[in-house]
């Protein structure tokens, strides 16, 4: 018997079959290579650049708060990791990343408030994203570390104060509000208001009818002596019983000058100089009764200053801004809506009055 090699002649071993064997074979072979070269690519460690928004969070927590900065924004960090974990994560990477302080005091007797450092790497390296995908935030910046101040958040109970115009009511009510505060800024509301009261938005009750209860709502103001509380809820409503209208009107008077007895007798001796001509004819804001402001007319206003002997003292300039007395007729349920007007005068002594040394 004879063998027959595979190659059996020059025109066997390069005829169309043996090609197209040949080339079957090279695909395979250069198939594997590249699955093997990109598996191996995409298994190289490498670093990448990210930025999202950190925000800090006190989670279930109901009686812990931040406070001051609770979100940075721009913050720049590295990611390592092999290529295909990063290109996953690149894809899903969030603008922002929450993170939960209260683990960080939990069960601390320490005194509040305090503030806490945390490594904004260890912060980002918490997150699923990153360590299900065996990723590590090799650094960050912008910042590097977050300073946190936290306080415990107190729930007070506190009046409220109805802020109402156009009506005078009989025997207002007094409700009472639920508010939350951080206890470092209760103790500045204490400072500043002993008596602390949350005030609502001014309601104008001029179209309630007189006479009988009434709901009314009034929408709260979420702040105490320029602190800000949490509140509860944001209205309240509570019957009011309306005794009359009132309104507000504005009228125009003509400020004299009173004296107080005592050495006066030289007044002819001196000058009354004025600042701003216009200040000694103001327009006064007046509120009360509707059937009074009606009736009143600016003949029946008093509006007056009273000189006394420290200002016949000579200034430099002028003196201080004297406030404008004013009265309104006693039988009129009337009374100046706002601040009194002032004036600014001096008295100068005339030329041929200057005593000689």
């Amino acid at each position: 018997m004879i063998y027959e090699g595979p190659y059996r002649s020059a025109e066997a071993r390069f005829s169309r079959r043996w090609w197209m064997q040949f080339a079957r074979d090279f695909l395979w072979v250069a198939m594997v290579s590249v699955l093997v070269w990109v598996y191996a690519d995409r298994k190289v460690t490498e670093t990448k650049t990210f930025a999202t928004t950190v925000r800090l969070t006190t989670g279930k927590s109901t009686d812990l708060v931040v406070l001051e900065k609770t979100e940075w924004r721009g913050v720049i960090y590295k990611v390592e990791g092999s290529r295909e974990a990063l290109d996953h994560y690149e894809r899903q990477a969030k603008e922002s990343v929450n993170y939960d302080v209260s683990p960080q005091v939990a069960g601390d007797a320490k005194a509040f408030p305090r503030a806490l450092s945390i490594s904004v790497a260890e912060i980002l390296n918490q997150d699923r994203g990153i360590a299900g995908m065996g990723l590590k935030v090799t650094s960050a910046e912008n910042p590097d570390t977050i300073t946190a101040k936290l306080d415990r958040l107190r729930t007070i109970a506190v009046p409220v104060e109805l802020v109402y115009s156009k009506a005078e009511l009989v025997d207002p009510p007094k409700p009472t509000v639920e508010i939350a505060v951080p206890e470092s800024q209760w103790q500045e509301i204490l400072k500043a208001q002993p008596n602390p009261a949350i005030r609502t938005v001014e309601k104008d009750l001029s179209g309630k009818p007189a006479g009988k209860p009434v709901p009314v709502a009034f929408d709260l103001i979420g702040e105490i002596a320029s602190v800000p509380v949490k509140l509860r809820q944001n209205s309240i409503e509570v019957p009011v019983t309306i005794s009359q209208t009132t309104d507000t009107i504005s009228m125009t008077v003509s400020v004299r000058v009173l004296m107080m007895s005592g050495d006066w007798e030289d007044l002819r001796k001196f000058d009354l100089v004025v600042k701003d001509k216009a200040e000694w004819r103001p327009e006064i804001r007046i509120t009360g009764a509707t059937k009074d402001l009606v009736t009143l007319q600016p003949k029946d206003i008093e509006a007056y200053i009273v000189l006394s002997d420290d200002d016949k003292k000579p200034v430099e300039s002028w003196l201080p801004p004297k406030p404008v007395q004013v009265r309104f007729p006693s039988s009129l349920g009337v009374r100046l809506d706002g601040s009194p007007p002032t004036v600014t005068f001096k008295l100068q002594r005339r030329p041929e009055a200057v005593v000689a040394p």
